[in-house]
């Protein structure tokens, strides 16, 4: 979105410094997971490799949200200018 005079300063919905750490939890879970499944433990080269693995695709998901959540915003004040001149028009 284009910074315009008085446009409003949106925060983000999501403390990053939390996000970060779940998703770390998330992916040393995964992990865990698989390794309590399949009775199969990983080295621990693997295991540091697999959760990095796992963290970067996550990461790539959030990245992924965040730019449709800018989209949808652009959209929102679109069509709040859309409404506003109907609503101007008719007055």
């Amino acid at each position: 979105m284009q910074d315009q005079p008085g446009q409003p300063q949106l925060q983000e919905s999501i403390n990053e410094k939390v996000l970060s750490d779940n998703l770390e939890d998330i992916a040393a879970y995964t992990v865990e997971k698989h390794e309590f499944l399949d009775e199969s433990p990983l080295s621990p080269e693997q295991s540091e490799e697999a959760k990095e693995f796992v963290l970067k695709a996550l990461w790539h998901t959030v990245k992924e949200r965040r730019k449709r959540r800018l989209k949808l915003l652009e959209r929102c004040f679109k069509h709040a200018d859309e409404i506003l001149h109907e609503v101007v028009r008719g007055a």
